[in-house]
């Protein structure tokens, strides 16, 4: 305690609560089909994800994310079904006011005892965001899904406000060695979310190129649309 506070007991009584060591949200969302980056990860929906951010105020923090997916079996897609888990644990700090950054370290792992092909694999996430306007990522995995040979994504996006009740986004990404060690792509989107009844509404368009694959001999090229409702949660704070 201050030595001031102890000066005059009231300082302590108007002063503001400290803010909690570690912050926690969470989030459910119910989404028509999940497309990532640039791939669609069912072959139909709907698809239930759930997510967990925990994060500590000196700037380590640790995410998870949970969903059905079918990405995960590489020699059949149409024919998987689990849940998939993406563990993602780092750091993130502030260069100024305006440009922020971060690193991490990701465990992607899917729970299906049945389907034995199943691809685990890990991969470094370093982020790079200006306000809340733009984000920029770059992702890169030694050995993708245990195939044998590397693999790196990058994405930008814009997030603007159209209205004071919607905003929209757009963004582009490029693919490398997702499916085959060869394979190269770029990935295009837009989107419009809002808030409404308590819920979160996020509509997308996403457009990708030749050779979109995440399965081995399958292309997952084309347009795909996706439209979720999600739920958000403050657990600590």
């Amino acid at each position: 305690m201050p030595f001031s506070a102890l000066l005059n007991p009231a300082v302590v009584d108007d002063a503001p609560a400290p803010p909690a060591a570690v912050s926690a949200d969470a989030y459910v969302s119910i989404a028509s089909q999940y497309v990532y980056r640039g791939v669609a990860s069912r072959n139909s929906g709907p698809v239930v994800i759930g997510a967990l951010a925990l994060a500590q105020r000196d700037g380590w923090f640790l995410d998870t994310w949970a969903g059905q997916t079918d990405i995960q079996n590489h020699y059949d897609h149409s024919i998987a079904r689990e849940w998939q888990l993406d563990f993602n644990a780092g750091y993130a700090a502030a260069f100024t006011t305006n440009w922020q950054w971060s690193l991490s370290r990701a465990w992607i792992k899917g729970f299906n005892n049945d389907r034995l092909e199943a691809q685990n694999y890990q991969e470094w996430r370093a982020n790079l965001f200006y306000r809340d306007n733009v984000a920029m990522q770059f992702a890169y995995s030694e050995n993708y899904r245990q195939l044998g040979w590397s693999a790196w994504n990058v994405e930008i996006e814009r997030q603007l406000a159209l209205s004071p009740t919607l905003d929209g986004e757009l963004g582009y990404g490029r693919s490398h060695g997702a499916g085959k060690w060869d394979s190269n792509y770029n990935y295009f989107w837009v989107g419009v979310k809002t808030q409404q009844w308590h819920t979160d509404w996020h509509l997308r368009w996403t457009y990708s190129d030749d050779d979109a694959k995440y399965v081995l001999n399958s292309n997952r090229s084309g347009n795909h649309i996706e439209l979720s409702a999600s739920w958000a949660l403050t657990l600590a704070r």
